[in-house]
């Protein structure tokens, strides 16, 4: 396959106008990952695709999922932008784009056998309208019909190059490749930073940055365990730093379920700690639970290791393996509410706020922490901390950052000082929802006092029918058909917001 697709890339990579040419693959994390490049830019459109926070992502519901790479994958159709710099959906990219002289677009989804994608070919051109024309149409058809005619003839020399790739990779993340970036878990009330999750990560000997959803699927068991040890050691190191920078916050770190069951992991902890010097209950691994694993193995294997005196947190509760009835029964301190729960705040509102609703109130029934995880704008945190939530994560407070950033952003960072009010329509939103609860029923605030109606005196012009549902709830202590009014008001606000 590698002789075939550098073939058709460098020919097409050298077509006038053309600046870069990808092969985009979807890893298993949801994430778009250039496999190969050609064309004068095709190494630095790749590297920047690659950056945190810049890859595309298959996700429909994220700002990363509007790009045309997701678009022709979920859609199938192949899909063009005539103007890339003014694109909103790349605002991120505009000032970079306009440097390195990108000004249009095109995708091509790649389908298999089945009809399913497999790939895209993105096309980055150097002028306006480059994609347009009915000619350009029908030269994208037939090219899509000869990349699925090359992947199909060529789908097991495939795995050689996987392979290929996953030892050099293996090699690179071994030899001194790792790095652990920091993402803060933030007090929603005050801004205070409690904890750092470090994030492994792998950097390239030219400096290009790799996410773990490209590598990570790459390891075997006993891969993960070196992993896991060379990245503890270096989060441990890195938090040691940050004491001396007069930090003192906690850490915590990913554990692998094959991990976890190793006999030797809680020496590997305990000897990682004395070496640091780090206090045990300042270390928080975090346990991803999949269905390969054996319940009781796994129990057994979780005591051991809280033996060490480390904190124990159940990551991604909400993405559907997690039982209640293990977290009631097991040594856990933290529940992380999985981010794909929060994401759907903009999709499925009302049953997203109960379901988040209902984990906080069981956090705090069972004395466990909670941390709301997929944080990404400041609707998503303001409707978690109406509901309740006091720990956020998430690219609206912060991205994952290399240690001198993470550093730089502390001394930096302050929540704004509008923080304790509703500033958002999903806030709107979560306020009047809780407020419609039985739980909340004895809530008897009068009109003027509601943060809801500061909200919606607040926006430039303030909706005299919202208004008056608004003071119906207020006056006959809770109308129904007022309030049932108000919520697919601010349903449809919320959606028009996002």
């Amino acid at each position: 396959m590698g002789d075939a697709v550098n073939s058709e890339l460098e020919q097409l990579g050298s077509l006038p106008g053309m600046q870069a040419v990808l092969l985009m693959r979807l890893m298993s994390n949801g994430v778009f990952v250039p496999e190969n490049s050609r064309g004068p830019l095709g190494e630095l459109v790749a590297g920047r695709l690659q950056m945190p926070g810049s890859e595309a992502v298959v996700d429909p519901t994220s700002e990363r999922g509007q790009g045309l790479t997701a678009v022709a994958w979920r859609s199938g159709r192949i899909c063009t932008s005539a103007s890339y710099g003014k694109d909103k959906r790349y605002t991120l990219w505009h000032q970079q784009a306009s440097a390195v002289q990108i000004r249009a677009t095109m995708s091509i989804p790649v389908r298999n056998a089945e009809g399913l994608t497999v790939a895209v070919i993105s096309l980055f051109g150097a002028y306006p309208n480059q994609f347009e024309s009915a000619s350009m149409l029908q030269f994208a058809q037939g090219l899509q019909h000869r990349w699925e005619l090359i992947l199909a003839a060529c789908t097991k020399p495939a795995a050689a190059i996987r392979q290929n790739l996953a030892v050099a990779l293996r090699e690179r993340l071994f030899a001194g490749g790792l790095t652990m970036y920091l993402q803060p878990l933030v007090e929603l009330n005050s801004g205070r930073v409690l904890k750092a999750e470090a994030l492994a990560r792998l950097v390239k000997e030219d400096g290009q940055v790799v996410s773990p959803g490209v590598f990570l699927p790459l390891l075997g068991d006993a891969d993960l365990d070196h992993l896991f040890r060379l990245g503890l050691d270096k989060a441990l190191g890195q938090l040691s730093e940050l004491d001396r920078q007069g930090m003192q916050i906690d850490i915590s770190l990913n554990i692998a379920p094959s991990t976890l069951q190793d006999e030797d992991c809680p020496q590997w902890v305990a000897e990682a700690l004395q070496r640091h010097g780090i206090a045990p209950h300042r270390l928080s691994l975090e346990l991803l639970e999949t269905g390969d694993t054996a319940p009781l193995a796994q129990d057994r294997a979780i005591e051991r290791l809280r033996q060490t005196g480390i904190k124990l947190a159940m990551d991604d509760l909400g993405s559907g393996y997690s039982s209640l009835q293990r977290l009631s029964t097991l040594p856990f301190d933290t529940i992380k509410i999985d981010q794909s729960l929060t994401l759907n705040l903009r999709k499925t509102p009302l049953t997203s706020l109960a379901l988040m609703r209902a984990i906080l109130q069981l956090g705090q029934d069972l004395d466990r922490q909670v941390v709301v995880e997929g944080l990404e704008d400041r609707g998503m945190q303001e409707a978690s901390r109406i509901l309740g939530a006091s720990i956020g994560q998430g690219y609206s407070l912060a991205r994952p950052m290399a240690q001198a950033d993470f550093i730089h952003w502390q001394r930096h960072f302050r929540l704004p000082r509008d923080s304790g009010e509703i500033t958002s329509y999903l806030g709107a939103l979560a306020q009047h929802w809780l407020y419609t609860q039985p739980s909340h029923a004895h809530d008897k605030r009068a009109l003027q006092d509601c943060p809801l109606q500061h909200f919606l005196l607040r926006q430039p012009q303030a909706d005299a029918q919202a208004l008056a549902w608004h003071a119906a709830c207020h006056a006959a202590q809770h109308d129904a058909t007022a309030s049932q009014q108000l919520t697919d008001w601010l349903v449809t606000q919320m959606m028009l917001e996002s």
